[in-house]
């Protein structure tokens, strides 16, 4: 039987690594999670994997360290292939370590992007293009890659899956809800003087509007990690208080630890920059709001993906009253992509297809020199490519 090791240094990563699992089961493999530690601490509460169901995995009595990735070397290669659910650096470094080993058959590697991509990604796919395999959402992200590949990194994207978004399966059906409902991702925006700004207008909208209650959708606790956390006075628990203290709200307002699949049962709008939990509202049918946000040199802001759509608005065009659009079918087909059956036995076989024929190890490519200079060029590149929405 062989042995995959799915890596999970964030609960960002936990749906795709499920998917995975889903792939795997019950076809000759034995399937582990491995979570991962940071400055001696677990990046994974209890709550976050709860929340995931993951009681289902046997979950490894050792964990990858990301402080010291060398030390993990012996531990992953007794593995015939594993996911990487890492950060974009510490996954880089993990392909380096792997393709290094001197063992004869280091461990077939899988990396994914944990969701919808904000439009600093092309350093994102350049430190995970050293994968065997790498796992793409939607149609979009999958062609933007192979234009990098071709343009900047120097190979081919012969490596590249699509397999679809991992949660779309599991949605249930949207009831009528009555909420207005702000996704939130810590860092987007960073400062605490625009977070608060932005939440004060979401509550306005909700008390101009017919909606029961205004719900912040959080992603983690204040006390957890995630792969972007952020200082506790910008926590959005901490800025709603400070809002409703300062003021007499007119609505109910709620900070929210639940699951995206409990919350959009009760959603009439959905809000949000850059989450997934924003394909998931569209694909239920829900009203839905990419909010815009300044970018680079104030000429792009938002999700790539809503880039020329007009969904894609600011918070004070929606404060003013503009109409939310729904996807068009176009659109949809081409972005709103659910992992199926067909997707996760393509995995599969691509996987089992790896280990049985021999390949020379591929060196990750270094067409863009060190990593800052890789950095600033991914970045000119993602500038270019998406200029405007």
């Amino acid at each position: 039987m062989k042995k995959m090791g799915l890596i999970v240094a964030a609960d960002s990563y936990l749906p795709h690594a499920l998917k995975v699992h889903e792939a795997f089961q019950n076809k000759n493999w034995s399937i582990s999670l491995i979570l991962c530690s940071q400055n001696g601490q677990i990046t994974l509460s209890k709550r976050q994997l709860k929340r995931f169901q993951v009681a289902h995995i046997e979950i490894e009595d050792q964990h990858l360290s990301l402080d010291d990735l060398k030390s993990n070397t012996g531990f992953l290669c007794k593995y015939d292939a594993v996911y990487l659910g890492l950060p974009a650096h510490h996954a880089r470094n993990e392909l380096r370590i792997l393709k290094g080993t001197k063992t004869d058959k280091p461990p077939i590697t899988i990396s994914a992007f944990p969701g919808v991509l904000y439009y600093i990604q092309t350093y994102g796919q350049w430190c995970r293009a050293g994968s065997d395999i790498l796992l793409f959402n939607d149609r979009r992200t999958f062609a933007d890659y192979a234009k990098a590949c071709k343009y900047l990194f120097g190979t081919t994207s012969e490596n590249a899956v699509l397999f679809g978004y991992p949660s779309f399966a599991n949605l249930p059906a949207n009831n009528n809800g009555k909420n207005l409902v702000y996704v939130d991702q810590n860092i987007l925006p960073k400062r605490k003087t625009d977070r608060k700004n932005l939440f004060t207008k979401i509550i306005s909208i909700g008390e101009k509007n017919d909606f029961e209650k205004v719900v912040f959708l959080a992603r983690n606790r204040p006390e957890e990690k995630s792969n972007h956390n952020n200082a506790t006075c910008s926590h959005v628990e901490t800025i709603v208080s400070e809002i409703c203290n300062e003021g007499s709200s007119q609505i109910g307002v709620e900070v929210n630890y639940g699951s995206p699949q409990d919350v959009l049962l009760d959603c009439k709008l959905c809000l949000g920059i850059n989450s997934t939990v924003l394909l998931y509202s569209m694909f239920l049918g829900i009203p839905t709001a990419p909010l815009k946000t300044p970018g680079a040199f104030g000429r792009f802001g938002g999700v790539r993906l809503f880039q020329k759509t007009r969904m894609a608005m600011s918070i004070n065009e929606l404060l003013n009253g503009r109409t939310v659009k729904m996807p068009t079918k176009e659109w949809s087909d081409a972005n709103l992509l659910p992992s199926t059956d067909a997707n996760k036995n393509l995995l599969l076989e691509t996987v089992e297809a790896r280990i049985a024929t021999p390949l020379p190890a591929r060196c990750l490519p270094n067409k863009l020199g060190t990593l800052m200079i890789a950095r600033f060029i991914c970045r000119a590149f993602d500038i270019l490519l998406h200029y405007k929405v």
